[in-house]
């Protein structure tokens, strides 16, 4: 292995001992942000900035979507509570129950769409 020009010269070893569950966790990290254990160890104990994974971005229809099935749920459980407080008819309970049944499944196949675009 060649060494970068002007790099410091590295000539300490530190040795520790992680139980396995540790050490997975530790290469994950190291891995999710490209970087060597040995150097994501080096950065956190140096206090160097460790990089930020980046998040896939999530597009402006997935968003709107989101929003539209998140507001149209807020209204049926604002009815069905001012139902149970007796402050709504019946009909509109039963009206409330079929949309909600309606919105749980527009939600599920919104949330399986997203979890494919960010795979």
């Amino acid at each position: 292995m060649t060494s970068k020009p002007n790099a410091p010269t590295r000539t300490r070893v530190a040795t520790c001992r992680f139980e396995p569950a540790e050490y997975a966790t530790l290469e994950a990290a190291a891995a999710g942000l490209g970087l060597s254990v040995s150097e994501a160890i080096r950065r956190s104990v140096t206090e160097t900035a460790l990089p930020v994974p980046r998040t896939p971005q999530l597009d402006a229809s997935a968003i709107v979507e989101l929003r539209r099935i998140g507001t149209n749920l807020n209204q049926t459980v604002q009815i069905l509570h001012r139902w149970q407080e007796g402050k709504a008819k019946d009909k509109d309970r039963e009206r409330m129950l079929g949309r909600w049944e309606s919105i749980t499944r527009e939600l599920a196949t919104a949330v399986d769409t997203l979890a494919r675009r960010l795979r």
